[in-house]
């Protein structure tokens, strides 16, 4: 049995999440907001019982589904490579029904992502000749990334802002992707 660990983003997030400053988390919990500050940054260590009272007192430590369980992996998933020709991918996205794809390295890192609707408005501005560049030059930043073991709930806030969600595993290597297609797919 692996335990999950909760990363300085993940609790960061949860903070957010739950409307609280790092000042009243701190007055919360007992420490000062200067640690929890440190904390959110990875640069404090925190004792597991603190780690606790912190999820304890944002109401989340009884988190049982997570990204991994409901993403789609990687295996699975279309995405690009940044020397791809544009039209080409853009052709795999409609027949697919995509509206974003992540572009990934051969490293398996995302170093972009191309948007539908991004793509749209650049063709509409700089001309139909950009179907035949790389996607490397049309590309936009890739899409926010969270570690596997991030508990859905965090994830499903974050995705009435963006169109997905890309799952890292071990250092940081793409291991899936979340859309909001697959958090309704839960219920």
């Amino acid at each position: 049995m692996s335990i999950p660990r909760i990363s300085a983003q993940i609790l960061k997030q949860l903070r957010k999440n739950s409307g609280f400053t790092q000042k009243r988390l701190a007055e919360k919990v007992g420490v000062t907001q200067g640690y929890i500050a440190l904390i959110e940054k990875g640069s404090a260590d925190p004792k597991l019982s603190l780690v606790n009272k912190i999820l304890d007192c944002l109401e989340m430590i009884n988190h049982s589904i997570t990204a991994e369980d409901i993403m789609t992996p990687i295996s699975k998933m279309l995405y690009s490579r940044p020397t791809d020709i544009t039209s080409e991918v853009t052709d795999k996205m409609l027949e697919a029904g995509y509206s974003q794809v992540p572009i990934v390295n051969s490293s398996q890192m995302c170093v972009g992502t191309l948007i539908e609707s991004d793509l749209l408005i650049k063709i509409m501005k700089e001309g139909p000749q950009l179907k035949w560049e790389e996607v490397r030059n049309v590309m936009a930043s890739p899409l926010p990334t969270f570690p596997k073991e991030t508990p859905v709930d965090i994830l499903e806030s974050i995705l009435e802002r963006v169109p997905a969600i890309l799952v890292s595993g071990e250092k940081g290597k793409m291991v899936g992707i979340i859309t909001r297609s697959d958090i309704l797919n839960q219920f």
